[in-house]
């Protein structure tokens, strides 16, 4: 189910489908990958809100348990939000003297396989002289810095004859798949909603 959603919130769904399916006699599986063909159940509305209801509870649950790894994350991307602080000062700095563009896109259509991806962990004289030549060498500084809580995250694309990334290492954690599965689950409710609620307007 990897093309309809992530694998760790395929597994929440598969853990959660046979109790959902004995509560409410709907599988919760079936409805997000085809909200349109529960159109015919009966108080559909309800059921898929008790269902979504009942996942949150689980994933709140599972969330509770990571209290040491929550607090190692939080540790963690205070670091990087101090690297991401001053690596920023130093790329506008840079960018201003160059005369080079610094901009904050959605996103950028490119190969990211070609990309030469840096991951760093501390801030360093090697790599602040880096930056000043990748920006001296750049058409354009792109900014995707990303924030966990309070915390910056920072990435940044510089765009030339050759492309790089600089990007702030933050550890694969357990709290950041849970916590992004929680939002992929209520955005997937959310479209399955909208869909029903969509084809239950246009039938009447």
């Amino acid at each position: 189910m990897a093309d309809m959603w992530s694998d760790y919130t395929d597994t929440i769904i598969s853990i959660m489908e046979d109790e959902i399916k004995s509560k409410y006699d709907i599988s919760i599986r079936d409805i997000l990958s085809d909200p349109a063909g529960a159109l015919d159940v009966e108080n559909i509305g309800t059921k898929i809100a008790n269902a979504e209801e009942d996942i949150n509870k689980y994933i709140d649950d599972v969330n509770a348990s990571l209290t040491d790894q929550r607090k190692a994350l939080e540790d963690e991307a205070s670091k990087c939000d101090s690297i991401t602080k001053q690596l920023n000062q130093n790329i506008v700095m840079h960018t201003r003297q160059n005369n080079v563009p610094l901009i904050k896109p959605d996103s950028i259509d490119r190969d990211e396989s070609r990309d030469e991806i840096i991951y760093i962990s501390t801030v360093e004289n090697g790599i602040m002289n880096l930056i000043g030549k990748l920006i001296a060498s750049s058409n354009l500084v792109a900014d995707f810095t990303n924030n966990y809580n309070e915390y910056s995250i920072g990435n940044w694309f510089f765009s030339g004859a050759k492309n790089y990334s600089i990007r702030v290492s933050l550890t694969t954690n357990p709290v950041l798949t849970i916590d992004a599965t929680k939002e992929e689950i209520a955005s997937l409710f959310d479209v399955a909603k909208n869909i029903l609620k969509g084809s239950s307007n246009s039938q009447k």
